[in-house]
């Protein structure tokens, strides 16, 4: 855990100063992640970690890609319909390490919020069963939008925005890769919710390949530079290592 501590503690430290007081010093340090990742969410940084099946490591490039590209699209779908004056999203490696942890930085708080809110500890529920309770979706979905506050669409809107939105959950719902719930409900969806399953540790040095096989730094970078990674530099005077590549996410409608 102590990796999951020192990415949190650094990014709290760039992004809410004040969370590290509020949070303290818990005796559990479970309970300490989940505080310092909900609290960066409701300052729009999301944190996900990322749990692929030993079956699936020769495909993890591909795998990863897949996944943050779900995640951005859920984003990009909740601010174009919601949102559209503050589309920025920013999104990192937090290290080259496994498994893999992404920040995102959303120029807009509400939806990495509710991201977190609801859909990483969905998904981390649901994830080791097969079927896809589109019942369930829903449910997920109407919460999200409730929290937004959505409700002011018209009816047509709200319903293809509702739609939408499930059909990028079931996508994720289908993703070979596992979600890992660092942030909590906001509110009981569902009754009694079983333990999340346990926050993986990194392997030992040298039982891995290279993460990626090619260099690129950041997935998703609409403006600005990347530089440095979520925990910054090695602390040795080096430069800070290039992050490994996923791909860049798609333009949005009518940007081309």
């Amino acid at each position: 855990m102590m990796r999951l501590e020192n990415i949190l503690s650094t990014l709290a430290r760039r992004h809410a100063p004040k969370l590290l007081a509020q949070v303290g010093q818990q005796p559990d340090n479970l309970a300490r992640l989940h505080d310092l990742a909900d609290g960066l969410a409701r300052v729009g940084v999301l944190v996900l970690v990322g749990q692929l099946p030993e079956a699936l490591q020769a495909q993890r490039e591909a795998q990863v890609n897949a996944w943050i590209g779900a995640y951005g699209d859920l984003h990009r779908l909740l601010v174009t319909r919601l949102f559209p004056s503050f589309p920025g999203i920013r999104a990192t490696y937090a290290d080259d390490r496994l498994p893999p942890v992404i920040v995102i930085e959303s120029e807009c708080a509400p939806p990495a919020m509710v991201i977190a809110g609801y859909v990483v500890p969905y998904l981390a529920l649901r994830q080791r069963e097969r079927e896809i309770n589109t019942q369930e979706l829903s449910g997920v979905m109407r919460a999200v939008l409730d929290d937004l506050e959505a409700g002011d669409l018209t009816h047509s809107a709200y319903e293809a925005l509702l739609d939408d939105g499930i059909n990028v959950l079931m996508r994720m719902r289908r993703l070979g890769i596992g979600a890992v719930a660092l942030t909590r409900f906001r509110r009981e969806l569902f009754p009694a919710v079983p333990p999340a399953p346990p926050i993986p540790e990194a392997p030992r040095r040298g039982t891995t390949g290279p993460l990626f096989d090619t260099e690129v730094p950041v997935f998703f970078r609409p403006t600005g530079s990347a530089t440095g990674s979520a925990t910054g530099s090695s602390g040795d005077g080096a430069p800070p290592r290039r992050r490994p590549p996923v791909r860049d996410l798609p333009p949005r409608p009518g940007t081309e």
